[in-house]
């Protein structure tokens, strides 16, 4: 299989290319792809999509959503799922499930488990409400993946957390497996 080039991989502009060429797993599509755009491939062993760009795993969710609600309500809904709800780019590729490190379910949602650590909610503020939130858990760097805000009131996308939002789902995934500043 063919090797990816990540770095130009993540600089292209068509979204769906980039998106395709992360996320396809099957060598001979991956052949061809390397056929048809050899500057996005090297030589060696593919890895496998372990570094998805968070902007393929963005536009994933988005499409899922838009699957799901095809006539949003609220109008934002499918940006809010691209966002908030990366976990659900699984519903349009298999390849992207990437395994949960942690998951709350918080006092108050359907199902109640521990709470999430203070230290996890401190570091919300200051940090932008829009996918690539990052935390440090254990010594360890993780993406927020898939975070659900109690009473479904969902901050302005790009504003910045001025106090630990009340939530009712939180799940984090290592960031390893996520290219975070493409």
């Amino acid at each position: 299989m063919p090797k990816r080039n990540w770095v130009a991989i993540t600089q292209l502009q068509d979204d769906r290319t980039r998106v395709a060429v992360s996320l396809a797993t099957d060598p001979e599509i991956l052949a061809y792809y390397a056929h048809g755009f050899p500057h996005l491939f090297t030589e060696g062993d593919d890895e496998g999509p372990l570094h998805i760009p968070l902007s393929a795993l963005m536009q994933a969710a988005f499409e899922h959503s838009q699957k799901e609600y095809p006539d949003p309500k609220p109008s934002n809904l499918w940006e809010l799922d691209s966002n908030f709800s990366l976990s659900a780019a699984v519903e349009v590729n298999p390849a992207l499930n990437i395994p949960s490190a942690y998951e709350w379910h918080c006092e108050g949602s359907v199902e109640v488990a521990p709470s999430v650590p203070e230290e996890i909610m401190q570091q919300f503020v200051g940090q932008k409400s829009q996918a690539g939130i990052v935390i440090v858990y254990r010594g360890k760097k993780y993406l927020v993946c898939t975070i659900n805000f109690h009473g479904n009131e969902y901050p302005e996308i790009g504003s910045f957390f001025k106090h630990p939002p009340e939530l009712d789902t939180l799940e984090l995934v290592d960031a390893d497996f996520i290219a975070l500043d493409k």
